[in-house]
């Protein structure tokens, strides 16, 4: 029998399988900092989860910054991310579905879908726990996908459809709700050379 929590899972930070549908709305900053590469245009990150979740906050914002930093990340066009627990140019917060879907309004996402709102990125605990379809039970490349995506819209992304049978998905492709004929993938860069800049 699997286990209900993976090792995959601790990893990004869940400790249990249990999804909450709500919480209190309160959060509490994860304490840390790192230096970045010194490379590139600096972008200070907070990490925030919602209170009462069945989180460890600390793997969750290890998983967080190593996907920002990753070299197939949004790092290659020249994006330096620094994790603070102080003043931020962007928060990203996992938090219950309820809570989710009121820091995304007025977008409608109805604590299914994540979203950038503002100087906020919103991650709801549902599909960091759960995933998504087209990743079926990858949910560690579908978890390096959201954090893509979402702070892709950030740095100034728009979505982008799938383009071609076969083909690679864009991380700014909507993921979550499926991925047409494209191959599901979360990097922007997969492995191909940097064709722009931030």
């Amino acid at each position: 029998m699997e286990p209900a929590v993976t090792d995959a899972d601790r990893g990004a930070g869940l400790t249990s399988d249990v999804v909450p549908e709500s919480g209190p709305g309160t959060t509490t900053v994860v304490p840390g900092s790192t230096a970045g590469s010194g490379r590139g245009q600096r972008v200070r990150v907070r990490v925030e989860v919602e209170d009462g979740l069945p989180v460890d906050g600390e793997a969750f914002a290890a998983f967080v910054m190593d996907t920002l930093t990753d070299a197939r990340g949004w790092s290659r066009e020249g994006w330096d991310f620094v994790r603070t627990d102080a003043d931020a140019d962007v928060v990203l917060l996992l938090a219950s579905p309820v809570t989710s879907a009121q820091r995304c309004a007025p977008l409608e996402t109805l604590g299914e879908l994540s979203c950038r709102n503002g100087q906020a990125v919103v991650l709801t605990l549902r599909r960091w726990s759960l995933g998504a379809d087209a990743y079926g039970e990858d949910r560690t490349r579908y978890r390096q996908y959201l954090v893509s995506h979402e702070v892709g819209h950030f740095i100034g992304k728009d979505h982008v459809g799938c383009p071609g049978p076969g083909e690679p998905s864009p991380t700014m492709l909507q993921q979550s709700k499926g991925v047409g004929d494209c191959a599901a993938q979360p990097w922007p860069y997969p492995g191909g050379p940097v064709t722009s800049t931030g």
